[in-house]
């Protein structure tokens, strides 16, 4: 079983990428990310939490890999439940095995008693063996997508910001890449986020 991100992987993380980090950011780091593992329920934010979500008890992407979860399994599948205290919400995630697919389904409860928006997002991370760079392609129904604002370093190669129609990204340069096909370059640092009903790799 994979172990959380721990604070030496914050730092080699961070000598790899040459950042010159105070004792406080790594251990800010450490405790926002430690929950983080290939896949990634984002419920109820996306991103960060502010300093004062982070001192009131607030993780990364929210409390979807943080809480604990309630396994159940019957036949071909499996559902596993939460509560979200933070956020007020209830998380229910189905998975059955039908035939030769696997049927995902997750709803959503918001046990509060105000109407408001959230964040729902899936954080896959895909690599070796699943993935091989420069052959492998992510296709998904993605209409429109956009380039995240800010920077991850000098392999920087998208105009950060920019909404585009999927999966034709501007180059900083000028140009467009096709993020369809997994980059073969030794470094790919971009992120964009992108509106769909429905993904596969």
């Amino acid at each position: 079983m994979a172990e959380p991100i721990s604070r030496a992987d914050v730092e080699h993380v961070a000598k790899l990428a040459r950042l010159a980090l105070t004792d406080a950011e790594i251990q800010d780091l450490t405790a926002e990310l430690a929950g983080i593992l290939g896949h990634n329920l984002c419920l109820d934010i996306f991103g960060g939490p502010s300093a004062e979500e982070l001192a009131a008890g607030g993780s990364t992407h929210g409390e979807g890999s943080v809480v604990r979860y309630r396994l159940v399994a019957d036949g071909t599948g499996l559902t596993a439940s939460a509560t979200f205290p933070l956020a007020n919400l209830a998380f229910l995630r189905r998975i059955e095995l039908r035939d030769t697919s696997v049927l995902i389904s997750e709803t959503v409860t918001n046990e509060s008693a105000i109407d408001r928006p959230i964040g729902w997002t899936q954080h896959a991370t895909f690599g070796a063996p699943f993935v091989k760079n420069g052959v492998s392609e992510h296709r998904c129904s993605a209409t429109r997508a956009k380039v995240f604002e800010g920077s991850f370093g000098p392999a920087d190669y998208l105009a950060p910001g920019e909404v585009f129609d999927w999966p034709l990204a501007p180059r900083i340069n000028g140009g467009v890449v096709d993020l369809r096909r997994f980059s073969s370059a030794p470094a790919s640092p971009p992120m964009c986020s992108e509106y769909s009903e429905s993904c596969s790799s």
